[in-house]
């Protein structure tokens, strides 16, 4: 390929208009997606700030309010006494768990609008709050959001395949491909040069719009350089895909006419088809228990739970007899309650105890579906695209499953570190002792997204390369020579 060729390109492009049209919908939407994305990543990071400042002002309020119970300076009930551990953490504690939002998930929403990044938990049963929902516009959920995900899977195929789905059947239909083959040589180099010029100068520009629109929203210096790298790369390969697979069907010898019809059908079975087709098979396959039946096993495990108040303390006590008082033990034998925020902590215990196999057979069927789906990806660039962006962004379902466990991990530390001052009586002044959460990151998530990237890169070569016996045989007249 000689600079001649990319001149004439260059030349050509200036006067097509079809290409500045193309670049122009690039910008609108991509700008648009991007002004959408991070005016949501604002409203989540206000509500993630607000949720880890509410956990340092209530605790300094609560230490402010235990100086003054002390000095006489105010009074408060005694079951809302801060200075007792049962007063705290009941009615004063503020413990929030929150998953930090990264800043490319401006740019994919993925599960975000779904599961919440802030989990506000207490020493009760923590089933409601780890399996709280995101409040979103049921509308809004139903037609999924805009964003600059949405717009490189769906919009910018369309895009390419409008641009190159016909670069070489249209000069054969006009008559004027012998012309421009005595000065390219050859049916291979038009299509491949045109195709790949075209479709690299396209993605380009989309590149470029992204990390524009990054660093004007203030963005671009939240966003690691791996993870940016990675979420580019998925980009600019899964376009080249689409160029790749214009080729292969121009290589076929078919009219202008047909190629937009392959093409068009290839979209819709790639990007709608497919995906709909393994996540329906995903859930029909490994379908999860119906809310209905975990509400049912809530409420009967919360009456067996009442039901053994004073064998679940006398257990208690049995495995813990440091804590064991001569009172609690005579109100044990008795059958009365000498500690009720005990009996109530243990029953809570005992319902999630009780309610653990009918959410480890939830977890474990959603698993199997992400399983399934994870393997079947690879049947669909678009899949796999979405897949590496929602990793790369933060927003997937692996992280906020991560994040629910490691909430769960906090709220046993609450209880561990609750419970035994609870039972002892002791007067409670560590409020800097409070265990905190503090969100870990699980193993980067950037090899993933270059194993993807580099299968749809495989793909587009691939694609490309099916498409060069095709071209060889190309003939201006509109047959293909031994086809």
């Amino acid at each position: 390929m000689n600079f001649r060729f990319f001149f004439w390109e260059l030349r050509h492009l200036r006067s097509e208009p079809t290409f500045a049209v193309v670049l122009l919908l690039l910008l609108v939407l991509s700008g648009l997606a991007i002004s959408n994305g991070s005016s949501r990543l604002r409203d989540q990071q206000a509500k993630q700030a607000a949720a880890l400042s509410a956990v340092e002002t209530s605790a300094a309020a609560t230490a402010e309010l235990a100086r003054k119970l002390d000095s006489g300076e105010a009074t408060t009930p005694s079951f809302s006494d801060p200075r007792t551990p049962s007063g705290f953490a009941l009615r004063h504690m503020v413990a929030n768990a929150v998953k930090p939002s990264r800043a490319l998930a401006a740019l994919s929403v993925g599960q975000s609008d779904l599961y919440p990044s802030v989990h506000k938990l207490a020493l009760n049963s923590r089933d409601s709050a780890l399996t709280a929902a995101e409040y979103e516009n049921p509308q809004r959920l139903l037609i999924g959001s805009f964003d600059v995900a949405f717009v490189v899977i769906y919009i910018v195929p369309l895009l390419l395949l409008g641009l190159t789905y016909n670069l070489v059947s249209a000069e054969r239909e006009r008559g004027t491909l012998p012309l421009i083959l005595l000065q390219q040589g050859s049916v291979k180099r038009l299509a491949l040069g045109r195709s790949l010029f075209l479709g690299v100068c396209v993605l380009l520009a989309l590149v470029a719009i992204l990390l524009g629109g990054l660093s004007v929203t203030g963005l671009l210096g939240q966003v690691s350089g791996g993870a940016l790298f990675g979420w580019l790369a998925v980009a600019f390969f899964y376009g080249l895909f689409w160029v790749g697979l214009a080729v292969f069907v121009s290589s076929r010898g078919g009219a202008s006419a047909t190629n937009a019809v392959v093409l068009a059908g290839a979209w819709l079975v790639f990007t709608i088809i497919v995906p709909s087709t393994v996540s329906v098979a995903a859930k029909a396959i490994y379908p999860v228990p119906s809310r209905m039946a975990y509400i049912d096993a809530q409420r009967v495990v919360t009456e067996e739970a009442r039901n053994r108040q004073s064998q679940l303390l006398a257990e208690y006590f049995e495995d813990h007899p440091e804590l064991a008082s001569a009172e609690a033990q005579a109100a044990v034998a008795a059958g009365t309650q000498a500690n009720p925020r005990l009996i109530a902590h243990l029953g809570y215990q005992e319902q999630e105890r009780l309610l653990a196999p009918v959410r480890a057979r939830y977890t474990e069927q959603l698993e199997r579906q992400q399983g399934l789906v994870d393997a079947l990806k690879y049947l669909s660039p678009a899949l796999l695209a979405q897949a590496a962006f929602n990793d790369l962004s933060g927003t997937g379902m692996e992280r906020h499953r991560e994040f629910q466990r490691q909430a769960g991990d906090f709220h046993d530390a609450l209880r561990d570190f609750f419970q035994p001052k609870i039972i002892a009586g002791e007067a409670f002044t560590e409020f800097d002792q409070v265990p905190r959460f503090a969100f870990e990151e699980a193993a980067a998530t950037s090899a993933n997204a270059t194993a993807q990237w580099l299968v749809l890169a495989l793909g587009a070569a691939l694609l490309l390369a099916a498409s060069l016996p095709g071209l060889g045989r190309y003939s201006p007249n509109g047959v293909n020579g031994g086809a």
